[in-house]
């Protein structure tokens, strides 16, 4: 997070151009967390509140859910969101004051030193996340033994018939929000506001989506979605710049599966989300797809933080989110690359001076330090 605000704040061009792109993206990532809410509360919602997938999980702690108001629930988030101490809001995963500190620590942070020199903390920033980024890949070689332990616990104390029926029901209405986003919500927007031909547009844009769906990352993906950009006629400069920043910024997909995994959650232990909830579910979504890390499947730490925020309780069932989530992971990438590309032919349409805005001598996105999420 810290990262991406630093590089917000050395974005090339004009102030009203980087305004648009930023704006254009914080827009798309609203809608999908709209989706995410609708298609949780429709098509999911009408299997689990019928309480016919609701599994007695074990646990030392009973299930408790206060129904709060929307007033407390925007007035507890905002209490929330002021760090006390930041170690042990890290120690009990309440990483939203922590969003929320690392996001005003990059906005403020010097940029370089006297000399020129990128400044000594924001080269011990990038040393860190590097260390991070290589030891979570590391784990990612275990997480096969880690995921088949939870799911072996979960599957000696759940009903097998229920749990493959309620992460079906998962896997239908994530599928669901993503194809509304990516078939319809997206064409829409480039037809609309690019004036561009969805089908010749996306069809250039084949490569990205499949390289999307192989690796699982956006990052991955970055190079042929500039290459896809300049098939469709979009300046390489601009190209470059915006969809480097989406990596960074623009996870619609992301939005759509943390809603909708979050709901899940709270449906097979019992729990109704009102609408208050739903709301803050959405807020959190967006704000902490913007801090995932560039790996697969790093959504599920926030996950995690999103359920704490509405008191759904963290035990064996978050197992069949972990359990799946590799799959999904490959479809939310389509989704978030395919916005960023729909995205850069949007900008390019409404700011067309943008070619003159921008310096032919952007920086290399393969040698830019991005931190998109999946």
């Amino acid at each position: 997070m810290i990262q991406a605000m630093t590089t917000l704040r050395q974005l090339p061009g004009s102030r009203t151009t980087v305004l648009t792109v930023i704006l254009m993206y914080q827009f798309t990532t609203i809608v999908a967390a709209i989706e995410g809410c609708v298609v949780s509360g429709t098509f999911m919602g009408s299997f689990l509140n019928g309480n016919s997938f609701v599994f007695a999980v074990p646990s030392d702690h009973p299930i408790a859910q206060k129904e709060r108001s929307l007033l407390e629930t925007v007035t507890g988030t905002i209490d929330n969101v002021v760090p006390k101490n930041l170690v042990d809001d890290a120690a009990t995963n309440n990483l939203l004051p922590i969003i929320f500190a690392s996001i005003l620590f990059g906005l403020l942070v010097p940029e370089k030193e006297e000399s020129g020199a990128k400044s000594a903390t924001l080269r011990v920033v990038d040393e860190v996340n590097f260390v991070v980024s290589r030891l979570v890949t590391g784990l990612m070689w275990l997480s096969p033994l880690g995921v088949g332990s939870l799911v072996l616990r979960s599957s000696m104390s759940l009903n097998l018939q229920d749990v493959g029926s309620s992460v079906g029901i998962l896997i239908a209405t994530v599928l669901m929000g993503l194809a509304l986003h990516f078939f319809v919500f997206c064409p829409l927007v480039l037809l609309l506001l690019a004036r561009r031909n969805p089908f010749k547009y996306y069809r250039n844009c084949l490569p990205a989506f499949l390289t999307a769906l192989g690796t699982s990352s956006s990052v991955a993906a970055l190079p042929l979605s500039m290459i896809c950009s300049g098939k469709n006629q979009i300046p390489s400069h601009l190209g470059n710049f915006v969809l480097s920043l989406g990596a960074t910024i623009n996870m619609d997909g992301t939005g759509v599966y943390l809603i909708c995994a979050t709901y899940f959650l709270a449906g097979i232990q019992g729990l109704h989300l009102g609408f208050s909830q739903l709301v803050l579910v959405g807020i959190l979504s967006t704000v902490c797809a913007m801090g995932s890390a560039p790996i697969p499947s790093a959504s599920l730490v926030f996950l995690a933080t999103i359920m704490s925020a509405v008191n759904i309780p963290l035990n064996s069932t978050f197992s069949l989110i972990a359990a799946v989530d590799w799959m999904l992971d490959r479809a939310r990438t389509v989704v978030n690359v395919g916005s960023d590309l729909t995205i850069v032919a949007v900008v390019a349409k409404l700011v067309p001076d943008v070619a003159s805005s921008f310096p032919h001598d952007v920086e290399n996105p393969n040698e830019m330090d991005v931190s998109g999420s999946d």
